[in-house]
């Protein structure tokens, strides 16, 4: 098999649950599409798979791109799922239409589904140089985490974009452009179209770089967090006993932002 169908055939073996495709009508999650409906069909579990379109109401356009999702999903044998949402008003239009996004597969999820995302390497190299450059730190997209009563997945973050167009040709995939992805006064957008090019012509293996650097990042993380008992809620106050203050904030922060 092809590495797409490859990393979406592992999915079925993680839960015996639904599998909800984050399907907002683009290349990628219309590859994530159709390779995870081949490969149900394989393992003659088609009935696990459905396709989940939100709706943000944003673009003039976007009851049309729910129809077509929705005509898409048919067409691979898929159940089809469309929500409308209001994007409350404030800044960082994106931050705020994410989060409202995420509420809405948060309530769809039930123990032992898997809300499957389409996101690839490149996605995780913007979103570990946004991170940075917003003073955040420098972490990335988790392969894997909990979401409500669920998981959240996302089996195509070790591919590059290239694999998936390739794969977008090969089945020959229809897709929706969406005009907004050459708005460069969004963040992602201008370090997408402007700044990585140029890094990348620089610097070569740079995405590769920036990924090992996130992993040991988050194994740090991770061993703090087991070292000090993070996961309890209320932090027991002895786990700063005989630590200096530089450590005693970076234990506080981790536990905050977890």
């Amino acid at each position: 098999m092809d590495p797409v169908s490859n990393a979406c055939d592992e999915l079925f073996d993680c839960t015996a649950g639904r599998l909800l495709i984050a399907l907002s009508g683009g290349m990628d999650s219309m590859v994530l599409a159709h390779a995870l409906a081949q490969t149900a069909k394989r393992r003659d579990a088609l009935g696990r798979i459905e396709a989940i379109h939100v709706d943000h109401g944003i673009h003039p356009e976007s009851a049309r791109w729910s129809a077509l999702c929705q005509a898409r999903a048919a067409a691979l044998g898929i159940r089809f799922e469309a929500r409308s949402l209001t994007v409350p008003p404030g800044s960082n239009l994106e931050a705020r239409a994410r989060a409202a996004r995420y509420r809405v597969f948060d309530s769809l999820l039930d123990g032992g589904d898997v809300l499957v995302l389409a996101h690839h390497a490149g996605d995780q190299t913007e979103s570990l140089l946004l991170h940075l450059f917003q003073g955040r730190g420098l972490y990335g997209m988790p392969g894997a985490r909990e979401l409500g009563s669920g998981r959240l997945m996302r089996p195509l973050l070790g591919l590059p974009r290239e694999t998936l167009s390739g794969y977008a040709r090969a089945h020959q995939l229809e897709w929706i452009e969406d005009p907004s992805n050459a708005d460069l006064s969004l963040d992602r957008n201008f370090l997408r179209r402007r700044l990585l090019p140029m890094l990348l012509e620089r610097f070569d293996g740079l995405p590769r770089r920036l990924e090992r650097v996130a992993h040991a990042v988050a194994d740090m993380g991770t061993a703090l967090d087991e070292l000090a008992g993070l996961a309890r809620h209320p932090l027991p106050l002895e786990v700063f006993d005989g630590l200096s203050q530089p450590a005693r904030l970076a234990l506080l922060r981790r536990w905050l932002a977890g």
